[in-house]
C-alpha cells in the first residue's frame, strides 16, 4: 500500500537508522507478508552501510528524497 502498486519503482529514499543515513533507489516491491507498513526490504550493500549484517532486523525511518 505504501507503493501504491509499483508507481515509486525508480524512485529515491533516504533511509536513517542508528544516527546513519543513506539514500537508495527503489526496485521492486516487498511482499506484505515479509514488510509491514512501513518497512523496507534493504539490499545487502544498502543494509551494511546503516549495520553489519548479521544484525538481520534493524529499526529504520525513511522518506521519499
Amino acid at each position: 500500500a505504501q507503493m501504491g502498486g509499483t508507481s515509486m519503482c525508480g524512485k529515491t529514499v533516504r533511509i536513517s537508522s542508528g544516527g546513519k543515513s543513506v539514500t537508495a533507489r527503489v526496485t521492486d516491491t516487498c511482499p506484505s507478508q515479509f514488510c509491514t507498513s512501513g518497512s523496507l526490504d534493504l539490499s545487502q550493500a544498502v543494509f551494511s552501510k546503516l549495520a553489519p549484517l548479521d544484525t538481520g532486523v534493524i529499526p529504520i525511518t525513511w522518506e521519499f528524497a
